[in-house]
């Protein structure tokens, strides 16, 4: 089916439905969910082609992620060493400290 076949007003043929309106309902809440799906994929496959077409696109994008990276990298180093004045480990494994 193409997009020009389709018309989003027109509904889905139904049969009799042995438990009532529920089937129908059901039947219409997927309908709107996989529409929704389609538009999605679409606009993803927007955003794909335009990458393809110019891939200097997203070198924003990488120079934002590659500086994030280093500032967590940063982070966890900076974590792993101890802070000035500490020595690597308290002598006897137990730290003592005074509460006033």
């Amino acid at each position: 089916m193409t997009d020009q076949g389709f018309q989003e007003d027109e509904a889905w043929e139904v049969p009799a439905d042995p438990i009532g309106d529920s089937g129908a309902a059901a039947l219409a809440h997927l309908q709107v969910a996989v529409l929704e799906l389609v538009a999605a994929s679409r606009a993803a496959l927007d955003v794909v082609e335009k990458l393809v077409k110019d891939p200097e696109a997203l070198a924003p994008l990488v120079n934002t992620a590659t500086g994030l990276g280093q500032v967590l990298a940063d982070m966890v180093k900076a974590r792993a060493r101890p802070a000035e004045g500490q020595s690597e480990s308290p002598p006897g494994g137990v730290q003592h400290i005074r509460i006033s």
